[in-house]
């Protein structure tokens, strides 16, 4: 911690995505918020891709600096 003008600055809370799937939804949500219910907690580094007419998931690991290489993987799905 440091103290600035009177002020702690500590280090910031960083929350994960979780989400949800309904028959005819799919709700995310950070899981810094107090949510009921069976919801599924995405890891750092994990992207969620859902298509929009079924709300099939897929959960897509990922490292840092490839993007370029998952839009091309997933073009078809993302441009739905």
């Amino acid at each position: 911690m440091c103290r600035l003008l009177g002020f702690v600055a500590r280090k910031p809370v960083n929350f994960h995505l979780q989400y949800q799937i309904r028959p005819d939804a799919l709700i995310v949500g950070s899981t810094g918020l107090n949510q009921d219910g069976d919801w599924q907690i995405l890891r750092s580094g994990q992207m969620l891709v859902v298509e929009r007419g079924t709300l099939n998931v897929t959960i897509v690991d990922v490292s840092y600096n490839t993007r370029t290489s998952i839009e091309e993987q997933y073009k078809s799905i993302l441009q739905r």
